[in-house]
C-alpha cells in the first residue's frame, strides 16, 4: 500500500504545522516505520516556535542525548538550552 501512499508528494506543498497531521495518520496507520516519521516530525518541528513539541520529538528520536544549547528558540525570542526539572 505503501506505493500508493501520496504524502512523500503532498506534504512539500502544505505549511509545516498541517503536516503534523499527516504524519501522525501515518505513523498510526504503520506504512512507514514509526521512527522515520518521528524524524521527520522532529525535522518540520525545529523550525517552528513549538518549541515544547519540538523538545519531546528530540528527546523520542535521540533519547539520551542532551539538547543542543543553541537548537531552539521560543515565541519570545529566547534560547531554549533544555528544560529543568
Amino acid at each position: 500500500m505503501a506505493e500508493w501512499d501520496l504524502s512523500q508528494k503532498v506534504i512539500p506543498y502544505l505549511d509545516r504545522h498541517l503536516a503534523f497531521p499527516l504524519l501522525a495518520y501515518l505513523t498510526e496507520t504503520g506504512l512507514f516505520p514509526a521512527e522515520d516519521v518521528q524524524a521527520a516530525q522532529y525535522e518540520l518541528a525545529r523550525k517552528t516556535n513549538m518549541v515544547d513539541f519540538a523538545v519531546n520529538l528530540f528527546e523520542a528520536v535521540y533519547p539520551g542525548k542532551e539538547i543542543p544549547a543553541g537548537e531552539f528558540h521560543s515565541p519570545t525570542g529566547d534560547l531554549e538550552g533544555g528544560r529543568k526539572g
